[in-house]
């Protein structure tokens, strides 16, 4: 924080400006998403982002976590252990990007088809990244 106020000195900035930090910003799309996807403490996401991409932090960890919700976090994305890790995490919601989606969609196709997912828990699936 001495850092920005550092900042704002040198490049005379007035006290009604604002600094938006990475911190502030993910702050603030943490909240909108969990907003947007209703997000509850009986909710639970399945994570299979590396942690290395905010989207992990921003969409799938900390939106259910702030209302009180659950995350599960996979050991890294691993299309033959996907089904598997639906059934038994029993996530509400998850977020990804196309490519994880897409490989999906290859696991089921490979194994016993969409009937696979007939007694899933999942509300919805968001899709993007930040």
């Amino acid at each position: 924080m001495r850092r920005i106020q550092t900042l704002r000195k040198e490049a005379d900035f007035q006290l009604d400006d604002r600094i938006i930090t990475y911190y502030d910003a993910g702050e603030e799309l943490t909240a909108v998403f969990a907003e947007w996807a209703e997000l509850n403490a009986g909710d639970r996401s399945l994570c299979l982002m590396p942690f290395a991409h905010m989207h992990s932090m921003v969409r799938s960890c900390l939106p259910v976590l702030i209302q009180g919700g659950t995350t599960v976090c996979a050991p890294g994305f691993d299309r033959s252990h996907v089904l598997d890790w639906l059934g038994r995490c029993r996530p509400t919601f998850m977020t990804a990007v196309p490519s994880i989606y897409r490989a999906m969609v290859d696991a089921v196709t490979a194994s016993s088809g969409v009937d696979s997912l007939s007694d899933s828990s999942l509300r919805f699936f968001a899709v993007g990244s930040d």
